[in-house]
């Protein structure tokens, strides 16, 4: 007879930064290294922070999903009643969000995409950092168009 995992645990010794341990069971965690800046606790979806997991250099939360933060390098977000309203930014990359009226996402010399009434009106453009950008316009159910220019 097999029985599920409920309780599971890591420890690693990482030459650059040092020793890093993690107990995860389904709704608790935590874990602590060699500073404390790499401790952080969590009862899920009470409230916890977690550091250097899952790709983000930082994620906090409270009520999940009532409130939400996260960081990664210069980039940080922060949503209210997740995934309805969002802001975030770095010098690179905006992001607003108060879903479905209106959503702005750019990431500057990559995409700019946005939405009324998602997802009804949609435009925007991919793919800037490469040879043929594409421009994208959607009106649901009324018009769409897709126009890619190559460059010159």
């Amino acid at each position: 007879m097999d029985f599920p995992v409920f309780f599971t645990g890591t420890s690693a010794l990482h030459e650059d930064v040092g020793e890093d341990s993690d107990v995860l069971t389904p709704l608790l965690f935590w874990g602590w290294g060699d500073t404390a800046r790499e401790k952080y606790f969590g009862f899920f979806p009470l409230a916890g922070k977690l550091r250097n997991k899952i790709g983000y250099s930082e994620l906090s939360f409270f009520l999940f999903p009532i409130y939400t933060n996260w960081k990664y390098k210069d980039y940080e977000a922060t949503s209210i009643l997740w995934p309805f309203f969002l802001y975030a930014s770095s010098e690179t990359r905006e992001e607003f969000r108060i879903f479905p009226l209106y959503s702005k996402k750019v990431h500057r010399g990559k995409y700019e995409r946005y939405s009324i009434l998602w997802p009804f009106f949609q435009w925007g453009s991919t793919f800037q950092d490469k040879k043929e950008p594409v421009h994208y316009k959607l009106f649901f159910h009324f018009l769409d168009s897709k126009i890619q220019k190559p460059e010159i």
